[in-house]
C-alpha cells in the first residue's frame, strides 16, 4: 500500500494521510511512503512509525518510475495531482494495478488512469455526485483523513499580533489562492454592517500574492473599508494557534471551504460561517457541522450568511452558545479509527476487483 506525495505538499500530505498510514492493520497491509527525496527526513519524523518504509523518489519522471516499479505496490493512493509536473504526470504511468486519489485534491483529476477518487457522504450532495468525476466516486460515511487533534495553544492577547483592542475579528484562515473575487462582495457587506469590525487574513510566505490580493479589496471593497482588512504575518503552528484562538468568527470561502482550518477552528470551538455549494470543495465544512450534528451555522445564501456572521459578532450570548456546543461535540472528528476500518475495507475490495 504506497502512499504518494511530492515536494512542497508534505505539510498537508502528513496531516491529511499520516494518520491512516500508522493505524492500517499491519496484518492486511505493507505501508510505503513513496515521496521526493527531499522531504523523506520530515516525513519520517512526522509520521513516527517503525513499521513504514519511507521511499525517495528524484524530481525526474523516467527515474521517480522506477522508483514505483521496485516497490510493487498493489495500490498507490496520492495526495496531489496537478500541483506540480511530477505528480500530475506520475499517475499516467501506471504506478500500481490500483490508482486512487481522495482528501488532499479538491475535485477530479481528470486521469484515466486514476480509478477511484474518495470522498464522503458528508462532503458530496449525493448519488448525483457521480457525474462530478472522471474516477470512479467512492462516498465514505465518515470523513477521509484521520485528524489528530490541534495543539492547545498557550494564552494570546490582540497585542501579540498588533491586532486591534476592541470591535470583532473575523478570520479567513484559508491560503490566499483560494479567495475567490465573488468572496468580496460577502466582506463589504460584511464590514459595511459591522463598522468596528475587521478581517483577518494571513500574508503567507511570499509577499506578491498579499500584494495582489490588497490591490484587488482597494477596487472592491474601496479605500475606507479595505483599510479594515488586516494582514498577519505568516505564523509557526504555536503562533497559528495562538492567533486564532483570538478570533471571534470563522468565515468560510464559499468557493473553497475549511477542511484542514476548519478542524482547527473547531478544536477551539471558534464559530465558523459557511455557505455550502455543489461542489466537495465547496462543502468540507458543511459536513464537519453535519459530522458533529451542530446546526445553526450553515447559510443558505449570501444574505443569511452576512447575517450569520453580523449576529455571532454582535451578540455574545450567540456565540458563546454556538462556541459551547462546537466544543461539546467537536471530539468525534479528531483520531476517527472508523475512518482507518473505512480505508482498509475500500483498498481491499479495490484490489479484489481489479483481480476479478
Amino acid at each position: 500500500m504506497g502512499f504518494t506525495c511530492t515536494h512542497s505538499h508534505e505539510g498537508g500530505f502528513v496531516r491529511g494521510f499520516g494518520g491512516i498510514m500508522q493505524h492500517l492493520d499491519r496484518g492486511r497491509f505493507e505501508v510505503l511512503g513513496l515521496v521526493s527525496k527531499s522531504i523523506v527526513p520530515f516525513c519520517r519524523k512526522q509520521v513516527a512509525s517503525d513499521d513504514i518504509a519511507w521511499i525517495g523518489f528524484p524530481h525526474h519522471l523516467e527515474q521517480a518510475l522506477k522508483v514505483f516499479r521496485e516497490a510493487e505496490c498493489d495500490v498507490v493512493m496520492h495526495w496531489h495531482a496537478g500541483t506540480d509536473i511530477v505528480n500530475y504526470y506520475l499517475p499516467f504511468m501506471p504506478l500500481a494495478p490500483v490508482q486512487c486519489i481522495g482528501f488532499g485534491t479538491h475535485g477530479t483529476t481528470g486521469i484515466a488512469n486514476i480509478d477511484y477518487f474518495v470522498s464522503s457522504r458528508l462532503f458530496e450532495r449525493g448519488p448525483e455526485a457521480d457525474d462530478d468525476y472522471a474516477e470512479s466516486l467512492v462516498q465514505f460515511e465518515g470523513a477521509t483523513a484521520w485528524q489528530p487533534r490541534p495543539i492547545t495553544p498557550e494564552p494570546a492577547s490582540r497585542s501579540d499580533f498588533t491586532l486591534p483592542e476592541r470591535g470583532t475579528l473575523y478570520f479567513c484562515p484559508q491560503r490566499q489562492a483560494k479567495f475567490h473575487p465573488d468572496f468580496d462582495r460577502l466582506l463589504l457587506r460584511i464590514l459595511k454592517a459591522d463598522s468596528d469590525g475587521h478581517v483577518v487574513i494571513l500574508a503567507g510566505d511570499r509577499t506578491r500574492p498579499a500584494e495582489m490580493l490588497k490591490a484587488r479589496f482597494a477596487v472592491t471593497l474601496g479605500p475606507t473599508l479595505s483599510k479594515r482588512i488586516l494582514f498577519v504575518s505568516a505564523q509557526p503552528p504555536e503562533g497559528y494557534y495562538r492567533l486564532l484562538s483570538l478570533m471571534d468568527v470563522v468565515l468560510d470561502a464559499p468557493a473553497y471551504s475549511a477542511s484542514l482550518t476548519g478542524y482547527d477552528a473547531f478544536s477551539l470551538g471558534v464559530p465558523l460561517v459557511t455557505l455550502p455549494g455543489r461542489q466537495m470543495v465547496q462543502r468540507y465544512a458543511l459536513g464537519l457541522y453535519t459530522r458533529m450534528v451542530v446546526e445553526g451555522l450553515v447559510a443558505s445564501d449570501e444574505s443569511q450568511y452576512v447575517n450569520l456572521a453580523v449576529n455571532l459578532a454582535w451578540e455574545a450570548e450567540f456565540r458563546r452558545e454556538m462556541s459551547g456546543r462546537i466544543l461539546q461535540c467537536c471530539d468525534v472528528l479528531y483520531e476517527d479509527v472508523a475512518v482507518v476500518r473505512e480505508y482498509e475495507s475500500f483498498f481491499e475490495s479495490a484490489v479484489a476487483q481489479t483481480l476479478s
